[in-house]
């Protein structure tokens, strides 16, 4: 897991820590922390197929063209920012 993901959760002050594990007050419970992901197939396996590239511009700007439909789902936003992360710059809408 990525360290500033385990730093933001609190993984290693949690992970393998039993007192945090417990819920006071009710014995037979226990608290857990993990991640998750998700991968949703929606095209026909190796026809449809998506892509993206980052052109620069000269102002230091950058458009991200990616070869996916935002139909509510919020690709825009999730790749921009994702983009933004991997260059290392603020993200703005």
């Amino acid at each position: 897991m990525c360290d500033s993901r385990k730093a933001a959760i609190g993984w290693d002050e949690k992970y393998k820590n039993q007192p945090w594990h417990q819920v006071p007050g009710k014995p037979h419970l226990r608290r857990g922390i993990g991640a998750a992901l998700v991968l949703q197939g929606t095209a026909i396996p190796y026809l449809d197929m998506g892509g993206a590239s980052i052109k620069i511009n000269e102002d230091g700007s950058f458009n991200l063209l990616i070869g996916a439909t935002d139909l509510g789902t919020g690709a825009d936003t999730v790749l921009g920012q994702m983009a933004a992360e991997v260059l290392g710059v603020h993200w703005r809408t």
